[in-house]
């Protein structure tokens, strides 16, 4: 893996811009409140831009907890510009998969090069190429470990503080109170129900401070206490005292974390002085009440002249704040405009605490409408001449169904890539008799617990999931499987199949079987499933003039009526138990145990859609358009509502039902849970139902797309050159 690959791929890109962009929501609200707040008594202003504070400091953990799966590798919420780019991404996020000429595969199965494919360049020894990565997600990842960097760095510095502050305490001399027994009155008459902190002198300190959360205390330089007045004490100990009352040590603390956080955002640090200035007021009014605006003022002033009003201690609180100088200071504390108050009302903190309440909703509302509406699309193009035909997903890799039809010899087989870096790991599908060789190549295929359990026109070939042959599955001449694939369930198999070779011959019903592992047949669990749709198409042409081909040239078709919106019937295994979907009955799951016993049902109300007309009429022309294999066994047939839905998975512990309902582009996609409980329903899904002329069949899309770890992975054409396309997004 190249070091792009690795940034490219690691799963932080979308917390890093979830995090960026609700941070910025934020800061730009406490900008706004900054500048057309003026007037808002200092309490009220002071509560505000603390209850931003703390919405920024905990928003790194709130996006983790509250939306931890939107926060990951390709599901990222952009911007409707970004999202614009993502689905139709240029030449760098359209990097071709690594079709490389040698595949690291087990040897001796099926690991010859694939013809025509070749390796891109790599610069470096490939450390930083590009490859399949997507420049947008390395490029945010490379800033979040900036930023990452960046909150050590500063967050080390405030740990420092916080340590030499507990060692700084011990060489502090207490001064008892019997000595400042009448400003201590005075001060205790000020806060009539606050405990007084400590008051200590230190030769280490230029300015008094108030520090400590547990056991406050307020220092005043050595210096400086031999040379105050009683008022200029009084002064002190009123100001610091109320910082200690409305706990600015611990709002200093969330200042310090805040402006570690977002170190490089310029909004962090004025949001911050702002909160200073603030706090300030409302200390200095307690002062005020106390000895007079012009008295405190020139109290300000005699004290500047003796020693520093800002402390550069850290984590600790002073006597003023280098947001805002002496001047302006004294001019605001004289001012008749001044708002003298110290508290928030009753009702006002409960007004803001809702406020927050719903602040932090919307935030997380935010995210989640971002996620949905904005998943960014990861694009792999294959090759041109390489047609898929079924992909699959498990943990580690990724399966496709491809037949080269541009190839000397066109050929079918199943590739293997790894879900890290899209390199091909091996190919499958050695044509043959023998074992592990397939007659007329793949048709389909499906991944059981890391096997891959693919069908051929006589036999289940089972591989590992890296491609090393297992053991094959011989199809008795009585049982036909067209539609459905042979999977285990237990110790026993399980498919839909029918009684006959030639569907031609008038059966047109398959049967729920549960076989052995010999394939004879223990019961029928789900009977009477009419061939509602199409069966799959013929395998790749012979060579001409083969004996194949001219008994192929002379085969009749018997035309049949299809349903060009046909019926979901279809099945999936998993935690040992057995989904049936059939739309007949509605929206319909039936649950049976791996033994075919009925467990129970899943059935969810839906809206009957009807079929617009244009929707038909495009079908028709598109079928009358196309010189395909169906049209000689089909006579298409049109229904007037559609099917409750068209396609589900499982995956995941989950089961993924997508619908024909749809809203800008993207179908309804419903997520439940294995007993049927709906999780979510959302217009995400990018894939319709629709005819593929390659396939010569309808609502293929069950066969060109996978889910996998609450990822879309699907198959779709370039809109520039038609190639195929692997895509993945996000679910969520």
């Amino acid at each position: 893996m190249t070091l792009a690959s690795l940034l490219g791929n690691l799963p932080t890109a979308g917390w890093v811009l979830s995090l960026f962009t609700q941070s910025m929501v934020l800061f730009l609200i406490g900008w706004l409140l900054t500048g057309a707040a003026r007037r808002i008594a200092p309490p009220l202003k002071s509560g505000i831009l603390l209850t931003l504070i703390i919405l920024l400091v905990l928003l790194p953990l709130g996006i983790l907890v509250f939306n931890s799966g939107k926060a990951s590798l390709h599901q990222l919420p952009v911007s409707p510009v970004v999202r614009g780019l993502a689905r139709e991404p240029g030449a760098a996020d359209r990097a071709p998969l690594d079709h490389g000429a040698a595949a690291a595969g087990p040897k001796g199965q099926g690991q010859d090069a694939i013809p025509g494919r070749t390796e891109a360049p790599r610069g470096f020894g490939g450390l930083f190429d590009l490859g399949s990565v997507n420049p947008l997600l390395m490029a945010l990842n490379i800033f979040g470990l900036i930023w990452l960097l960046g909150f050590i760095i500063s967050l080390s510095r405030l740990v420092h503080g916080i340590i030499f502050l507990s060692g700084f305490r011990s060489s502090l001399v207490r001064i008892p109170e019997e000595g400042l027994s009448g400003v201590v009155q005075t001060v205790r008459a000020a806060f009539p129900r606050t405990r007084l902190p400590s008051i200590h002198v230190s030769p280490a300190v230029d300015s008094p401070v108030a520090l400590g959360i547990l056991r406050p205390m307020i220092v005043v330089p050595q210096s400086l206490a031999e040379n105050l007045s009683a008022e200029e004490l009084v002064n002190i100990l009123i100001h610091e005292t109320a910082h200690i009352r409305h706990l600015d040590q611990i709002s200093g603390l969330l200042q310090r974390l805040l402006t570690s956080l977002y170190w490089w955002n310029p909004l962090a640090y004025t949001l911050s002085a702002s909160f200073s200035v603030t706090r300030e007021d409302v200390s200095d009014n307690y002062a005020i009440q106390k000895s007079g605006a012009h008295s405190y003022a020139s109290c300000l002033v005699a004290l500047a002249r003796k020693t520093s009003l800002i402390t550069r201690l850290p984590a600790a609180i002073g006597m003023a704040t280098r947001h805002m100088s002496l001047e302006d200071r004294v001019k605001n504390i004289v001012s008749k405009e001044r708002v003298m108050a110290t508290k928030m009302k009753k009702t006002m903190v409960v007004l803001l605490a809702l406020v927050a309440v719903l602040l932090t909703a919307l935030v997380v509302r935010y995210s989640w409408t971002l996620t949905a509406a904005g998943d960014a699309v990861r694009t792999f193009s294959l090759p041109p001449g390489v047609e898929p035909q079924v992909l699959a997903v498990d943990k580690d890799r990724i399966y496709l169904c491809e037949y080269e039809i541009f190839s000397q010899m066109p050929e079918s087989y199943i590739a293997v890539y790894s879900r890290s870096d899209f390199s091909l790991l091996a190919k499958i599908g050695k044509e043959g008799k023998g074992p592990g060789e397939f007659l007329f190549g793949p048709n389909r295929f499906c991944i059981v617990k890391d096997q891959i359990w693919a069908m051929d026109i006589r036999k289940t070939i089972v591989f590992s999931g890296d491609g090393i042959f297992q053991k094959e599955i011989p199809i008795p001449r009585a049982i036909f499987l067209s539609l459905y694939p042979l999977v285990p369930a237990g110790d026993n198999l399980v498919t839909f199949a029918s009684d006959t070779l030639d569907i031609n011959a008038g059966n047109e019903r398959a049967f729920g079987r549960l076989y052995d592992a010999e394939l004879h047949q223990i019961r029928e669990f789900y009977g009477e499933v009419p061939f509602l749709v199409p069966p799959p198409p013929p395998p790749p042409p012979p060579p001409l003039g083969s004996k194949r081909a001219a008994e192929e040239g002379q085969a009749s078709f018997v035309k049949k009526d299809y349903q060009a919106i046909p019926e979901c019937i279809d099945f999936a295994v998993a935690q040992g138990k057995i989904f049936v979907a059939d739309t007949r009955k509605g929206f319909h799951i039936a649950v049976f145990d791996s033994l075919g016993a009925p467990l129970y049902e899943i059935n969810q109300n839906y809206a009957a859609l009807p079929v617009p007309p244009e929707y038909s009429a495009a079908l028709k022309k598109k079928l009358n358009e196309t010189e395909g294999w169906l049209n000689k066994v089909a006579d298409i047939k049109f229904r007037d509502s559609f099917p409750a839905f068209y396609s589900f998975k499982i995956a995941d512990g989950k089961i993924y039902v997508s619908t024909y309902a749809e809203k800008d582009g993207l179908h309804e996609l419903v997520v439940m849970n294995l007993k049927g409980d709906v999780l979510k329903r959302s217009f995400t899904f990018p894939l319709g139902p629709s005819y593929d002329s390659m396939y010569d069949n309808f609502n293929v899309a069950k066969d060109r797309y996978a889910i996998s770890g609450d990822k879309l992975y699907y198959l779709a054409k370039s809109t520039k050159d038609g190639a195929y396309e692997l895509r993945i997004q996000g679910l969520d």
